[in-house]
């Protein structure tokens, strides 16, 4: 089932998990960028996300790459309250 599923079921809100490996350095600023958001900006996680790769991609695109390799591995799952 995977490693989402155990920390969801151990009662995680949310879990980002990279899809394949990235390297470090591209890793640690992306996740700055995505607490900035989340913290900073007041956003939800999954907005947060979005607004992390957004601008990951336009700050790629300005140096001239724009390539989705370090920040597309990055999805977010999350569990919502059950209806009552």
């Amino acid at each position: 089932m995977g490693l989402r599923w155990a920390f969801m079921e151990a009662g995680a809100k949310s879990v980002v998990a990279s899809l394949w490996e990235v390297p470090d350095d591209p890793t640690s600023k992306f996740m700055a960028t995505f607490y900035d958001r989340l913290v900073l900006g007041g956003l939800k996680p999954v907005a947060a996300l979005k607004e992390a790769q957004l601008a990951t991609l336009r700050e790629d695109r300005a140096r001239g790459t724009g390539h989705p390799w370090e920040w597309g591995a990055f999805t977010i799952s999350v569990s919502y309250p059950e209806p009552e």
